[in-house]
């Protein structure tokens, strides 16, 4: 095998490990980082902002590059663009002459600085056997915290992010339409720039501004590219062709025309969207080769009639003859036309709608909490369903054309759907003409749907939840609504969607109102991920743990799909991750053959070096379903550099292979207590460059002679008295006027009892480091008969770490460390303080004592060192004091009696 040298191989390591981690940090004056998006097999666009040094400047020339490689070496095209004021400083380049399916790294430099380094992707031309994307909505910035796009940054199997609209949300901060979490408001957190709703174009191009720096939604920019259309709240709430419910001109917000252009040119200018988005159409289809046309849709500004909650609205209601007409529109006539055309034309496998709102029926006549079921159905007419004719004429063309394999992906919903969809999906209709000629809702019909063998369904849609925006519970909960009643009234709501109505129900009773429904998810936060191969299209649902946690993980929720040909869901389970890698394998390099026992290596192995060969010559070879161009290799060892390599020859080893002799492991072989996490990628090209698959990541271990002991607890010991006096916690205050001693020492306890040897390591005003071999284990050393050695403990803070060992003198496989912060101090006076809960966000905290502490001062400072508050003391302490919010602070008492300081924490 030929061998890279050293240096190239060096600089090889430094370039992934950069393009594995993808720094995020924003680079002035590319405050608001890159982003591509709109691919196609031979272009993408990437964009960028430059900040300017001065308001209005000067227009100026970017430079952009386009390369095969992170670190920009290998440039495939390049160029300048001129930006100035009249485009708010962005930068969009449509980058053409590339190669189809190939993953591309870009970035731009201006006014002397470079910014941070982009990845893309463009589509496939032929034949594609798999391709998955993340599908997303909603991301209110004053709702949550983008944690879905952190998540979906971290992925790496995705062939572009699809959004499907509300990118921006218009509202205020303060004012009196502010929209979002009170939680978060109240606090000051996460308000909406400017505070005011936006109408004007330097507004909108504002809060454009404001959601690019969260760093989240930047680094999701940064390496996956977007496919974006636009829902109301990029304009204004429930907008359509000729207004929207949220504009009124006599409230000072101008002509709509004028609104709707500047929020398209702002949109234009700042997402990564080919073209001037008041001079094109929005809708259009991108080709992913064989196997998908992605076909997308502008349901709100394009074409569509009066819509839900309109100033001027005499229609929208189930009542009403005039929803039911027959030109009545949503899309308009040319992009209808323009629909079928695409759908017809299309010879991939899958066709794939994105689309704003939800298209399968839901009946919600049920839903009233008068029980008017027409009121109950006019809860959602701003979904297709207050377009019935026009959602008719779709679903009559697949069926008539015989068009299979469509899938419909929805956003604006804040919610999770899988649907099948079908002409009449139920035997009541909650939207149905007949209600406007007979006032009879829902109205009785001949099902043209079976729920249990999905005949009927021509087509399935997939809604995604809500990045961040309120869904049902929290929508309840900002509406005045306890946050408990509110889970369950949303709750009652997501079982009763698809579940048949009660007993109770009357004439309904036992009816399903939405068979067609299969699952739904009406009060969590997240995105899905849309896996398609030629036998099946699927979505994944993931839900974040709490999107007003910064630090939030995700949950994975539920997955349906349609098979090939079948047009209507079925259960499925959670798609694998796109790896190519399946396993590793512990290799003896001193004869080049598997360690049997280690074929594979399992997820947390501990790896007995005793019983391993004697040399110890050790390798990982990486197992692969198919040969692949080399495979990027980073093994960390705790608390130490990280070693990488590139293998590019199978078998792929950790350490480079010379023709499958194997070498050993560097730089020096494992030793017992040492833990390792690998991770390894595999790459399309040579050299660790090309499309990567999602990392491969195993953590091991090794020891050498038996398992690791455990420390269950430490305990402190008056050492005049050889006497416990009490189990040592992390956060405890000793008080020495209560023991009655400084002579004191720590024991520890293990199990299994005894055990080899603990070492501890005290810092403090007393400081000592000891290996204890004989029980009981003591910190200053044991005597025999328990007699404890000890030593005066001075007041003030220490720091104790305790770590027990299966052999003497510190050796041999190791516990968890056990750490402890602790206090000495020297009052003979209980001083109690509790901190008590408040209706509101501050905290009332008590300060008493049952003895006289005597004359002089008590303070309360925050962890900033700020003074809360300053009391005077006389002979007896009953204090309060108000906490201004939750954290840390610290109690000062100094009187002539006593001297104390205490840390708390108000929760």
């Amino acid at each position: 095998m030929h061998q890279i040298p050293f240096t190239l191989r060096k600089a090889l390591f430094c370039a992934l490990f950069l393009v594995l981690s993808l720094p995020n940090f924003a680079q002035t004056p590319f405050n608001h980082g890159v982003a591509s998006g709109d691919p196609l097999s031979d272009r993408v666009i990437i964009w960028t902002r430059v900040t300017p040094e001065t308001p209005n400047a000067a227009p100026f020339e970017v430079t952009w590059k386009v390369a095969m490689d992170y670190g920009l070496s290998n440039v495939v095209k390049s160029g300048k663009f001129s930006t100035g004021a009249d485009r708010d400083y962005t930068v969009k380049v449509d980058v053409d002459g590339l190669m189809p399916g190939k993953t591309y790294y870009y970035a731009f430099e201006a006014l002397g600085k470079q910014s941070i380094v982009g990845r893309t992707k463009t589509t496939p031309a032929d034949q594609v056997d798999h391709l998955r994307f993340a599908v997303v909505s909603c991301n209110n910035y004053q709702d949550g915290y983008f944690n879905a796009f952190a998540r979906i940054a971290e992925r790496t199997d995705l062939d572009a992010v699809i959004h499907l609209g509300d990118y921006i949300y218009e509202y205020s901060a303060t004012g009196d339409d502010r929209f979002g979490r009170s939680v978060l408001l109240n606090a000051g957190l996460r308000l909406h720039e400017p505070d005011k709703e936006i109408v004007s174009l330097e507004d909108y191009r504002t809060r454009y501004a404001q959601y690019r720096l969260d760093s989240n939604l930047r680094k999701a920019h940064q390496v996956h590219p977007f496919i974006t259309i636009w829902d109301d709240h990029e304009s204004t709430n429930n907008s359509y062709r000729d207004g929207a419910e949220n504009h009124d001109p006599d409230q000072g917000e101008g002509d709509w025309e004028v609104r709707k252009s500047v929020s398209k040119q702002a949109y234009s200018e700042w997402m990564p969207i080919r073209g001037d988005l008041n001079e094109r159409v929005l809708y259009r289809t991108i080709h992913y080769g064989n196997l998908m046309d992605l076909i997308l849709l502008d349901t709100r500004l394009e074409g569509r009639d009066i819509t839900d909650g309109a100033n001027n609205d005499t229609i929208v209601n189930v009542a009403n003859p005039g929803l039911y007409a027959d030109d009545r529109q949503v899309l308009g006539q040319a992009q209808e036309q323009w629909l079928f055309e695409q759908l017809q034309n299309s010879t991939a496998k899958w066709k794939v709608i994105g689309n704003q709102i939800v298209f399968a029926d839901f009946n919600t006549w049920w839903a009233d909490a008068n029980g008017d079921p027409i009121a109950g159905q006019d809860l959602f007419l701003d979904f297709w369903d207050g377009y019935p004719k026009a959602k008719d004429r779709v679903i009559n063309f697949l069926a008539n054309k015989q068009i299979d394999n469509v899938v419909i992906i929805t956003g604006d919903f804040h919610s999770s759907i899988a649907s099948d969809v079908a002409l009449e999906p139920s035997v009541l209709a909650g939207v149905n003409e007949n209600i406007a000629k007979f006032r009879v809702a829902p109205f009785p019909v001949t099902p043209t749907y079976n729920p249990q063998t999905g005949v009927g369904s021509v087509a399935v849609e997939f809604a995604t939840p809500g990045i961040s925006s309120q869904n049902f519970d929290e929508f309840f909960i900002e509406s005045g609504l306890d946050p408990a009643t509110a889970l369950n009234i949303a709750l009652g709501f997501q079982f009763q969607v698809n579940n048949p109505l009660p007993a109770n129900a009357g004439p309904v009773a036992g009816i399903n109102p939405n068979p067609h429904i299969k699952y739904n998810d009406l009060i969590r936060q997240g995105y899905l991920v849309l896996d398609v191969k030629p036998d099946r299209a699927q979505s994944n649902w993931y839900f974040t743990t709490d999107v007003l946690n910064p630090a939030a993980g995700e949950v994975f929720g539920a997955a349906w799909g349609t098979n090939d040909g079948d047009n209507f869901l079925t259960k499925g389970v959670e798609n694998p991750s796109k790896k190519t890698i399946t396993s590793f394998t512990l290799i003896d390099a001193q004869n080049d053959q598997p360690i049997p026992a280690f074929d594979p290596i399992k997820e947390g192995a501990v790896i007995n070096l005793s019983e391993l060969p004697v040399s110890r010559q050790l390798n990982i070879r990486a197992n692969t379903s198919k040969n692949v161009g080399s495979i990027f290799f980073k093994l960390q060892k705790e608390n130490n550099p990280s070693f990488f390599n590139i293998e590019n020859v199978a078998p792929y080893a950790l350490f480079n292979d010379n023709n499958a002799n194997y070498l050993s492991w560097r730089p020096a072989p494992p030793q017992n207590g040492d833990v390792f996490t690998l991770t390894a990628t595999a790459y399309d090209q040579p050299g660790g460059q090309g499309n990567a698959d999602e990392p491969t990541v195993l953590k091991f271990s090794f020891n050498d002679i038996g398992d690791a002991p455990s420390l269950s607890r430490l305990v402190l010991i008056n050492a005049d008295t050889d006497k416990e006096i009490g189990e040592l916690k992390d956060g405890q205050v000793v008080n020495l006027a209560e023991i009655g001693t400084n002579h004191l020492s720590v024991m520890a306890v293990t199990q299994p009892s005894p055990t080899g040897s603990v070492i501890f390591n005290l810092n403090g005003p007393v400081s000592q480091q000891t290996i204890e071999n004989l029980l009981p284990y003591a910190l200053f050393g044991d005597m025999p008969g328990r007699d404890f050695n000890g030593k005066p403990f001075g007041t003030g803070e220490y720091t104790l770490e305790t770590i027990a060992y299966n052999a003497n003198n510190g050796q041999g496989a190791a516990s968890e460390p056990l750490n402890v912060k602790f206090e000495v101090v020297t009052s003979a006076v209980n001083v109690e303080l509790k901190v008590l809960a408040n209706p509101s966000d501050k905290k009332l905290l008590e300060v008493t004592s049952d003895e006289e502490v005597g004359i002089g001062t008590m303070k309360v400072i925050s962890a900033t060192g700020k003074v809360i508050a300053i009391l005077e003391i006389h002979g007896n302490l009953n204090e309060q004091v108000n906490l201004p919010q939750k954290g840390m602070y610290f109690l000062k008492i100094k009187t002539d009696k006593i001297d104390q300081t205490k840390r708390f924490i108000a929760y």
